[in-house]
């Protein structure tokens, strides 16, 4: 692990998602000048299981659903705590970022706070690396990119519209 993949700077801000959702954007910097982004923005549903996000809870603003106290999470308090590690260490940050929440719902840092730094370290670390981020995932023997999977089944279904015109088979 060499002193390039250590993290230099991260950074956090306030971004809207394409449908005009609040969401955090994570940037990290490595010492070799990779960078790694990634954005943590709601969707529709949240599930029982999946991480909390914290939000201002300012009605003022976006309804309640900014998140400038998550970007202050990870600009003052997660930030500082992981400059110098190793992005090649993912699992030591990851855990370094649990105990700092304390909570496994993950509420007092934020959700959308962890899970935005968390893969923009992942993205960092590959670009330090020089790799596609599918190989830094898998390692040397990773020969095929993984393919992403969507929700088709449940369609029209879960944004509250109807099938239309349905045919039998």
């Amino acid at each position: 692990m060499g002193k390039g993949t250590l993290i230099k700077s991260v950074r956090a801000r306030q971004i809207f998602s394409d449908r005009g959702h609040p969401g955090v954007e994570a940037k990290v910097y490595t010492q070799n000048g990779a960078v790694g982004v990634a954005v943590a923005a709601a969707g529709i549903s949240i599930g029982e299981h999946e991480i909390q996000f914290v939000y201002d809870n300012d009605p003022k603003r976006y309804n309640g659903k900014g998140v400038l106290k998550v970007v202050a999470n990870v600009n003052d308090i997660i930030g500082p705590k992981i400059k110098g590690l190793d992005t090649m260490n993912q699992r030591e940050i990851d855990q370094i970022m649990l105990d700092l929440d304390g909570i496994p719902l993950k509420t007092n840092l934020g959700g959308n706070a962890t899970a935005a730094v968390s893969a923009a370290v992942l993205k960092a670390g590959a670009a330090g690396l020089g790799i596609s981020l599918y190989q830094h995932i898998g390692g040397v023997n990773a020969c095929l990119m993984p393919t992403p999977d969507v929700g088709m089944m449940h369609g029209s279904e879960r944004y509250g519209g109807s099938l239309g015109r349905q045919t039998e088979l």
